[in-house]
């Protein structure tokens, strides 16, 4: 009996450990936490402690933490930063030799004239001095006269006779309101061509005469005489007396051009007893505006010393009109005058009257 109890016993005992062995892996084990939910519930702690301290922070403060700076729109990336915005310099340590002090800058240029070049290459004008622009060679075209006529201050127009133009270019002038003067042709030195109705000095007094009648004729209203070339004819004492002569007859003048340093017309001039003036400066040597307009400062310079200076440029040298008309404000502002070189011959007789 005991023998089949210890069997038994043994069967129960085992049974028991399978029955809790089978219990046990049955029986759920316990949850420790899931460490990712952990993670996210202590940041939103930390997001929420760190919005109750920004909330806690002055207005002033909030805003200097959240400026962002902004580099100024109005420096170019290749350009030094202005005095203003550099860091102070740090002390030199003692005993470093000094640097060399920066070059001092240039000097900043003259002021410029509405000419376009310095304002004071114009000499200062005493009071009185007048210039006196005198166009030779017009009667060709009346095309190249206009410039001259569109002058806004007083220019003299000499035409040369029997041109086809000549009386119409003496018209239009008078109309603008300039002096006309006879451009005799007189013969030069070197043979050439003077134009029609030329002084020679071959001719016979008479007619010499007869050839400056004829050629005043063909200029209307001229009120003086200059010469056409001529650097043989007014070296030639006689030849001018000739013309002198008519000049003397007929209340006229003569300036002279002077293409020739022998020239005497001059003393002709002063034994007819007739009004005499003589060119300064010529004005277009050279068909450039540099030359010009050196030229004319030249001409201003002979006025500031002598009181009136006589110019003489040429009707197909578009140049001078331009250079006149880019000149003539500083001119005037300078103090300077224009004027008709009817205006210089009768101060001249009056000055000659007075027995000076």
């Amino acid at each position: 009996m005991s023998t089949d109890k210890n069997p038994a016993g043994h069967g129960s005992s085992r049974s028991r450990r399978r029955t809790t062995s089978r219990h046990i892996s049955r029986t759920p084990a316990r949850r420790t936490g899931n460490p990712s939910g952990r993670a996210l519930l202590l940041l939103g702690s930390i997001a929420l402690l760190l919005f109750a301290l920004v909330l806690a922070l002055p207005r002033g403060e909030l805003q200097r933490l959240t400026r962002v700076p902004v580099a100024p729109d109005s420096q170019r990336p290749d350009e030094p930063p202005s005095p203003a915005t550099q860091p102070p310099a740090e002390p030199r340590a003692p005993g470093l030799s000094e640097r060399p002090a920066a070059p001092e800058a240039d000097p900043l240029p003259p002021p410029v004239s509405r000419s376009g070049w310095p304002a004071d290459a114009l000499p200062e004008a005493p009071q009185g001095a007048t210039l006196y622009i005198v166009i030779d060679d017009a009667g060709y075209s009346l095309r190249e006269l206009e410039p001259f006529l569109r002058f806004p201050h007083p220019v003299t127009i000499s035409v040369l006779p029997h041109l086809r133009r000549s009386a119409e270019a003496a018209e239009r002038a008078r109309s603008a309101g300039k002096d006309v003067m006879l451009h005799l042709p007189m013969e030069a030195n070197n043979g050439a061509d003077p134009g029609p109705g030329a002084i020679y000095v071959d001719l016979e007094d008479g007619e010499i005469r007869q050839r400056v009648v004829a050629a005043l004729e063909s200029v209307p209203g001229a009120v003086g005489v200059n010469n056409h070339m001529g650097s043989r004819a007014t070296a030639d004492r006689r030849v001018m007396d000739a013309v002198m002569s008519v000049l003397g007859e007929n209340g006229g003048w003569f300036m002279d051009s002077r293409t020739t340093a022998e020239t005497v017309a001059r003393q002709s001039a002063e034994a007819a007893g007739i009004p005499f003036v003589e060119r300064h400066v010529f004005l277009d040597n050279e068909r450039t505006h540099e030359y010009i307009r050196a030229a004319v400062i030249e001409g201003l310079e002979a006025a500031r010393e002598r009181g009136h200076a006589v110019m003489i440029g040429h009707v197909m040298v578009p140049e001078v009109a331009e250079v006149l008309m880019q000149m003539y404000p500083d001119i005037i502002e300078r103090g300077f005058a224009f004027g008709p070189i009817s205006q210089l011959i009768a101060a001249s007789t009056a000055y000659e009257r007075s027995g000076n």
